[in-house]
Parts: structure tokens; sequence; C-alpha cells
């Protein structure tokens, strides 16, 4: 049975790299949050503490955000911050943000402009994406993760797009693990990758991301 939600067609236009990167960054990370016993859903998003401390003030293009923080036992403190809007709600519901686990990120993709998209995939590489570097055994990798449902078809557009042929998919199904991966393995493709999502001189996102991109090249 399709919900029906409660919220206003408002005309988002992602006009800015902090509309653009965040929506990427909650593609990765992000969830509707659902009231009970309601049709209505809000944006929300749980990261480390020390990552959101990075970007949250990018968030508040949508407004304001409620925060509180949690710590687990060994573990880091998590932040999660939460958008009581429904409208926005209803807007990310429209582009799949709520069956994003199976559905490739079409539809969002696009109403970004063209000159925004390296800043999407910039935030949902800061939210799911590894760029790793083993100084001593000179191996590079840079990987994606997702769902066990995902194609990557739009990765492997971009990919495409950017002259990128050397990449693979793994797909693991246990009792313990249900996810899916795309990675690139060798220097000059994960150079190419670089140079589109950090091309331009908006100098938003994960800090500790574009050093280890860096160390690589």
């Amino acid at each position: 049975m399709t919900k029906k939600f409660l919220g206003s067609e408002k005309n988002y236009i992602i006009d800015s790299p902090e509309k653009a990167y965040t929506l990427g960054f909650l593609w990765g990370d992000g969830n509707l949050l659902n009231i009970k016993n309601s049709n209505l859903f809000y944006p929300r998003l749980e990261i480390l503490k020390e990552d959101l401390e990075q970007i949250k003030d990018l968030f508040k293009v949508w407004g304001h955000w409620h925060e509180y923080t949690r710590k687990r036992d060994n573990r880091k403190e998590q932040s999660i911050i939460t958008l009581y809007d429904k409208d926005l709600g209803w807007f990310l519901s429209k582009y799949d943000y709520l069956i994003k686990s199976s559905n490739e990120p079409t539809k969002i993709l696009e109403i970004i402009p063209e000159y925004l998209k390296p800043l999407w995939w910039r935030g949902w590489i800061d939210a799911d994406g590894c760029f790793y570097f083993n100084q001593k055994q000179y191996f590079r990798q840079f990987s994606l993760a997702g769902s066990y449902q995902l194609s990557w078809e739009e990765s492997k557009k971009l990919f495409t797009k950017l002259k990128i042929f050397k990449y693979n998919m793994q797909y693991t199904l246990n009792k313990k693990s249900k996810s899916s991966i795309i990675r690139i393995n060798n220097k000059k493709d994960i150079n190419l990758l670089g140079n589109y999502i950090y091309q331009d001189s908006f100098f938003i996102g994960l800090e500790r991301k574009r050093i280890k991109y860096n160390s690589i090249i």
C-alpha cells in the first residue's frame, strides 16, 4: 500500500553548492523519520559528532535542524540532526529518498544542474565512500558502499563519462551482511574521480576524505 505523505509540493530548486552537497550526503547517511501513527516524514541524519561539526552549517540552507548527541560504550560520539519540515520530507520522498536502499539516485540527479552535480557526488562519497592508501604496499583504492539491491547504474554512468573503465562491483550476502560495493583500484582512475568531485573552489565537505584522496595522488 502506498503511503500518502502529508506535505506540500514546494518547488525546491537546487541552486547552491550547499544544497547539492547536503542532498548527496543525505542520500548516503540520511533517512526519513516517520512520526508514529502519522504520514509525516522528516529528514534525519546520524553521523560521527566530529564529522558533523565540519558540515552541519551546510545543512542550515534547508532550515533549523534539531541536534543531540549520544555515546555508546566503546564507540565514538554520534550526533543526530532532524529537520521537522514535512514539505522537505515530501520533496525527498518524491525523489526516492525513502526507497534509496533499492533505487538509483536517477530522479534527484535529473534536477541538479550539471555544474553542481560534482557537489552531490562529493556528498554521497563523504557519507558512504572511502579513499584508502597503504604506503608500504603502494596500494590505492576508492570504494563506495551501498545496499545489496543497488545496480550501481548511475555510478557506472559517471565513470563512463569520466573515462573510468577499470572498476569492479562486489555483492555480499550472508547471515551478517547484505551489501554491495563499487571500487576502483588504480591511481589514474581514482585521480579522474577526484578531479571531478573536487574540481571547484567550494571547499566544503569532510576534510579527512580530501586529505586521504590527496595522499593517494
